[in-house]
Formats: structure tokens, sequence, C-alpha cells
């Protein structure tokens, strides 16, 4: 009988670790982790102590109002938590509609927020700075913290990572993008949530293929040495598609060079139109016979100017053939391009 009971007692504590255990699955590293991992307080006593939180003189305070000071608490697959000031949002991988969360309290190792439009609770690890740990989500159903998401928390100077969108078209745009000891980071690029380069070392990245007049939000995940992450983000709006009208250019020889007098070589171009009503500008590089730079002649045609087509004089001492390398650039932000490459040859006449 004495051993029927063990062997009960036995096979119940079995079958509770196997039900236990089946819940959540965690790899070796993570079981690790979890070992010297930290619990956040009971909700009762945040809420308790709530009422009596202000903001701490601690230097290391999330809560702490500097400016100069970015808190991020980022996870691998690019979404993020990030301070302002007294308010913490949270970005997903797709960085669109970000939620809003108050600092309710915070001590040593979490600060713990909760959400402006559900009153989800999170808490957010602090205790570990630079390496990875567990953030919690507090379970109404179950009234405790269980793990949510793997994250790591940094504390940056706010102009340690910064970015730019330049040389946006209608289909195309450019990243670039500067942070401190960038030898160290590879850069993993996201577009409205989706990866779209991976373990870059340059800091600049093309995006193409894109549809015009679109809003477009590019995240850049940079990831350090012994697991550091660093993310930035930037929206920009492609542009409208920009078409340029027709144009032509047309050359006569008004004189000859002769002895000591120089010739000239007349150029008219037509002006185009440009569909989202900017003026173009024209630059105009002219070579010689022997490919010798001759002149470089410029048309910026002025906002209300009202004309057809401009004409030019060219200067030349000597027969034989000239080239033209003209070029036109239009569009709001001069990104439309276009140019155009001519031969004249100076014959001298009989």
């Amino acid at each position: 009988m004495k051993n029927r009971i063990i062997r009960n007692i036995g096979f119940i504590c079995c079958a509770f670790l196997l039900f236990s255990c089946s819940n959540e699955v965690f790899t070796v590293e993570e079981e690790q982790l979890f070992i010297k991992d930290k619990i956040p307080q009971t909700l009762e006593f945040v809420e308790e102590n709530a009422t009596q939180f202000s903001i701490p003189n601690n230097e290391n305070s999330v809560s702490r109002l500097n400016a100069e000071i970015t808190k991020t608490w980022a996870a691998l697959d690019g979404s993020y938590f990030k301070n302002y000031k007294n308010t913490i949002k949270q970005y997903a991988d797709d960085n669109q509609n970000a939620r809003i969360f108050s600092v309710i309290y915070e001590d040593d190792f979490f600060v713990y927020i909760q959400s402006n439009n559900d009153n989800q609770w999170f808490a957010l690890p602090k205790w570990n700075p630079n390496n990875r740990n567990w953030s919690y989500r507090y379970d109404n159903n179950r009234r405790q913290w269980v793990r949510y998401i793997l994250l790591i928390f940094r504390e940056d100077y706010s102009n340690i990572f910064t970015v730019t969108t330049e040389n946006i078209t209608n289909t195309t745009a450019k990243l670039l993008w500067n942070i401190d000891d960038s030898e160290s980071y590879t850069y993993d690029i996201f577009l409205d949530g989706e990866r779209v380069a991976t373990d870059i070392t340059r800091n600049s990245f093309r995006l193409e293929n894109l549809d015009e007049q679109s809003y477009y939000n590019a995240k850049i995940v940079a990831k350090g040495p012994q697991g550091a992450l660093n993310i930035i983000d930037d929206s920009f709006e492609t542009h409208k598609t920009i078409t340029v009208s027709p144009w032509h250019l047309t050359f006569f020889v008004e004189s000859y060079p002769n002895n000591n007098r120089t010739g000239i070589i007349s150029m008219i171009v037509t002006i185009p139109k440009i569909s989202d009503g900017s003026r173009p500008y024209i630059d105009i590089d002219v070579y010689g016979p022997n490919g010798d730079f001759v002149d470089r002649k410029f048309i910026d045609v002025i906002e209300d100017e009202e004309i057809d087509f401009y004409q030019l004089p060219i200067e030349v001492d000597t027969i034989g053939v000239y080239s033209f390398d003209v070029r036109l650039t239009a569009g709001i932000d001069y990104t439309v391009r276009d140019n155009q490459f001519e031969e004249v040859a100076l014959v001298a006449p009989e």
C-alpha cells in the first residue's frame, strides 16, 4: 500500500511537470537567460506605489526629463519601444499606428507602463543594459505577468544615430545614416515592415520600385557587437511622376573663325513644358575638335517667363567638329533629368 501511494505521488508530480512545461518551449540560450532573469513587482504593488511615484533623480531613470538622452528597447524583428520624456511609444515592425504608454512606476529593474488606449500593462527591463532580457505583459485573465518579447535596453545621446532620406523621386529614394562607431555595426533595412536588406555594412541604401505619391516608413536596425541593437526610422513621400515635353537643339553657323577673329556657332534650345509647372534648368558644355573644353553655358528659365526657345552664341576659334553636351534638370526638387549630345562639324567655307 505504501509503495502504491509513493508511485501515485510520483505519477502526479511527473504529470504536473509535463503539463507546466507544455505551455512554453525555450531554447537552451533562453533557458539560461531565464535563470538569471528578473521578475517584475506584482501589479498590486505597482498600483499602490504609483500614487507616490515621482520622477526619480537618478541619472539612469527612464522617466527623467532629459531631452539629450534617448532610451530604446529594441527587438530583432525591428519592433521597439522608445521614450519621449515621460511617455513611451511602441512601434510595431511595420512602424504604423504607434501605441502610446505612460510611465506609471519605475524601480531598479523595470519600467512599468500602461497603454493610453486599452490600459494594457507592460514591464520593460532595464537591469542589464545592452543585453537581451525579457519584457513582460500583464495577463488580466491569469492575473500575473507573462513573458512578452526579448528586448535590448539602450541609453544613447539623441544624436548618436541619425538618418535622412534624400534623392526622392517618383519611384526611388536613398537612405543615408550616421552612427557612432559605425564600423562595428551591420544593418538590416525595413520598408513598411518588410525586411528589404540584411547585414549590409555601408551607411546608405537605395530604395527602388516605389509607388508614386505614396508615404513610406523606412527603418534601419543597427546590429553591433555582443548583440547590441539600435533602431531609427524615417518617413517620406514619393513624388508624382513628372513628364517633360519634347525639346530640341538646332545649330547654325553665324561666322567662321578667320585669322585672329573667332567664329560664332548659334545654338537654339526649345524650352520644354514640365508637367508639375516647374521651369527647367539647362547647362551646356562645349568641347573642341581635340576634345578640349571650350565653354560652358547656362539657361535658367525664370518662373514667370513665357518663352519658347533660347538662342545662345558659342565662340569658336578653329575649324573642326564641336561637341555639345546639353543637360536638363526639372521638377520642384530638380529630380527629373534628361540630356542630349550633339556634334556640329565646322567646315571652312570654299
